[in-house]
């Protein structure tokens, strides 16, 4: 293994100005100040609480994404804000009238920068919660009993049911197109016109809840706390409980969860395949209103399968100090976290709310151990129906003046974060042993020294230790170097082009570092065939790759005068002839009767031509003819002399006409390099004239004659004639 150089980008120090990923701030003029509930919209997070000014006043505050105070808005009545909306891009806050005995209900619109635009009250309801699904809902307590409003986008009541329960608190979550309604232990479903889905009722001991989700399957989360399995001194000792319903109201699962001490659960969320559970423990409980040791308290988020299984939990803690979570909201991928810290004897307590990442969450205080169990809480379906009833609003225009706590804002304890960039990315990052995650990642520390290493198969891992001290953000960026191992490349022939991954590094052999994984190596040549392998090369070893190229084809044409046989590679083909063959030395050889055989030697080239015409030479014999007479021969119709000759004719059949006293015609066989005699006798007889065709082979160990017919003729008056003329020139 070959270890190229680190490459460390450098720790930057990000103002608080930035974007950050967790932070904690505690914000108000006077004591007590608490913050209830937030939302996040168009790049700005809305919190709403009730803060002492004059008399509890409620609040609207603007806080950019790393908790820098934006505005804030003060509203000029006693009361206290308990929820913050987004109605299109209007802001709405919904609170109660009056404190600590609640009045009326009122809601008012406001612009994102804080302009109001209207308001409504509505007398007599009371403990209210609200939410927005295509229009306001809200449910309080009414004349002892609990009663749902529905509103427009402009706040005109649209119509309104009484339920008989409990006169609790209710809690509020958005479904279809209505909500789910939750007071005391009855839970109800409600479209958005006013009519009951299902109902079901809750029996489990000591069971409270305190917060309600739906998520966009149409699934229910309502958490709270439950009888616990431990005693303690004060208050009994209560476990944090979640249960899990479907869009039918059947329970899918239900669990308890807690260490030994007071636990308690705030709220539930769906994210992906696994339920984000978030809620506080105190080990001990002090004196109300006093400081808790830190060892003792913190918040925490368990990560639960969808089956409620325990994945894993993770701790908390803002500021040490007594710390009261009203509210946790899921927003994106992080928990925004709300209520109220205790500061100092002076300042006392403060509303809090952090920004916190909703996947990892380091302590810098001791971990509690955190078990799990079944809630024993069962559902029973119950007969509930809404009651209508008369519901009214009221113009309301409260007095709102700009407020601005900055000059007491706390920015309590914000823990040391790293944020963390590889490239390549969905590298594994691991703080002190601990695997936190992939590339790219965000996360809190304790203070102190850490040892951070980022890793990714294929490259050298990457390790560094840093300090974190609170408030800082740490930006660190790797540049993982690739684990380099080596490639040998041989071929045959030699001196081929090589590729990997098509990209050309040299010719044949080489040897290379590349990086380890799966790579193509491919070779070229000039008039050979390319050839190429898949190779996985692990990681600091030598792999040898060995490729053999074949060369091109060469074109092979032949043309002959007359056609003739060929015969070439142990093959038989004919002319005219166009083929491919190996590269090579080859003998050719054209045959055909009666013509002499061609032969030659060739070399064939990768890609290269080789055309070869030849005119094939007819194989010669030789015809003798002897006659007694001076006649004419015609050898296939042609003359080629008088008298005895000798010509050369091609091996095969022949007709010999001899035109003498007499008319003869003769076939002959003429064989390769022999000579045929062919011996012709004219004679004149009163008997006959016999003619004998005699034909030798030269080159055989004998002589084969033939005889053929004998012609009779009678002699007549020419003989007689012929001897007159003879008897009368001699006396002459």
């Amino acid at each position: 293994m070959r270890w190229a150089g680190l490459i460390l980008a450098v720790l930057l120090l990000i103002p608080l100005a930035g974007a950050q990923p967790w932070w904690s701030i505690a914000i108000g003029n006077s004591n007590p100040t608490t913050a209830s509930d937030g939302i996040y919209s168009v790049g700005a997070y809305y919190i709403v609480g009730k803060t002492n000014e004059s008399g509890i006043r409620p609040f609207l505050v603007a806080l950019n994404q790393s908790g820098n105070l934006m505005w804030g808005k003060l509203f000029g009545f006693t009361g206290d804000a308990r929820s913050v909306l987004i109605s299109d891009t209007n802001i709405i806050v919904v609170g109660n009238i009056g404190y600590p005995q609640h009045n009326g209900t009122f809601v008012v619109a406001l612009t994102p920068n804080g302009t109001f635009l209207w308001g409504k009250s509505i007398p007599h309801l009371s403990n209210v919660e609200a939410v927005y699904n295509g229009g306001i809902f809200l449910a309080g307590t009414l004349n002892g009993s609990t009663t749902l409003v529905k509103l427009d986008g402009n706040g005109n009541v649209l119509w309104a049911e009484r339920f008989p329960h409990s006169t609790l608190r209710p809690l509020l979550a958005g479904f279809k197109d209505g909500v789910v309604l939750l007071a005391g232990t009855q839970m109800v479903a409600v479209t958005g016109k006013g009519n009951v889905l299902w109902s079901v009722e809750l029996d489990g001991e000591y069971l409270h809840a305190t917060a309600l989700w739906t998520d966009s399957k149409g699934y229910i989360y309502v958490s709270g706390s439950i009888r616990g399995q431990f005693s303690t001194e004060w208050y009994g000792e209560l476990d944090g409980w979640l249960m899990k319903l479907s869009p039918m109201g059947n329970k899918t699962f239900g669990i308890k969860i807690g260490s030994e001490g007071f636990d308690i659960a705030f709220g539930a969320f769906s994210e992906g395949n696994r339920t984000v559970l978030v809620g506080s423990s105190v080990l001990d409980f002090p004196e109300p209103d006093t400081p808790t040791d830190p060892k003792d308290a913190w918040d925490w988020i368990a990560v639960l399968d969808p089956n409620g299984g325990l994945r894993s939990v993770n701790t908390f803690n803002i500021l040490g100090r007594f710390y009261y979570l009203s509210k946790a909201r899921l927003l994106g991928s992080d928990i925004l976290a709300l209520g109220r810290v205790w500061i100092n004897e002076e300042t006392a307590f403060k509303a809090s709310i952090s920004r916190v990442p909703s996947g990892y969450f380091p302590c810098p205080c001791p971990k509690a151990s955190m078990s799990v169990a079944p809630d024993g809480v069962t559902l029973k379906i119950v007969n509930v129906t809404g009651e209508p009833v008369i519901v009214g609003s009221l113009e309301f225009t409260p007095e709102i003046s700009p407020w601005n706590p900055e000059e007491k804002v706390l920015y309590s304890y914000r823990l040391p974060v790293i944020i963390v960039h590889s490239n390549p990315t969905n590298a594994t990052v691991i703080i002190d042993g601990k695997i936190i995650g992939k590339t790219p990642l965000s996360t809190s520390l304790n203070p102190g020294n850490h040892t951070i290493v980022v890793m990714k198969d294929g490259y050298i891992p990457y390790n560094h230790t840093f300090s974190a001290d609170l408030n800082q953000l740490q930006n660190l960026t790797v540049n993982l170097v690739p684990e380099r191992t080596e490639l040998r490349v041989s071929t045959v022939p030699s001196g081929a082009l090589i590729k990997v991954d098509g990209k050309l590094v040299g010719r044949s052999p080489l040897l290379i570092e590349v990086e380890p994984g799966r790579h193509v190596v491919s070779a070229e040549m000039r008039n050979y065939l390319g050839n190429s392998t898949e190779v996985d090369i692990p990681s600091g070893e030598s792999v040898g790759v060995f490729l053999r190229l074949n060369p091109l084809p060469c074109r092979l044409r032949v043309l002959s005068r007359p056609n003739a046989t060929v015969y070439i590679a142990e093959k038989t083909l004919e002319t005219p002839l166009d083929t491919e063959l190996s590269p090579g030395n080859y003998t050719l050889k054209l045959s055909r009767a009666n013509y002499t055989t061609y032969s030659r030697n060739l070399t064939c080239t990768p890609n290269g031509t080789v055309e070869i015409s030849v005119n094939l030479t007819p194989v010669f014999g030789i015809l003798r003819v002897i006659t007694n007479e001076r006649a004419r021969i015609y050898v296939d119709g042609k003359s080629v002399g008088v008298g005895n000759i000798t010509v050369n004719l091609r091996v095969g059949q022949h007709r010999v006409v001899i035109e003498g006293s007499e008319l003869k015609n003769y076939t002959v066989s003429v064989k390769p390099g022999n000579e045929t005699v062919l011996r012709i006798e004219f004679r004149t007889s009163s008997v006959e004239t016999t003619t004998s065709v005699e034909t030798t082979i030269s080159q055989a160990s004998g002589t084969l004659t033939e005889k053929s017919k004998r012609d009779r003729a009678v002699c007549g008056p020419g003989i007689i004639l012929v001897v007159s003329l003879l008897i009368l020139l001699r006396r002459v």
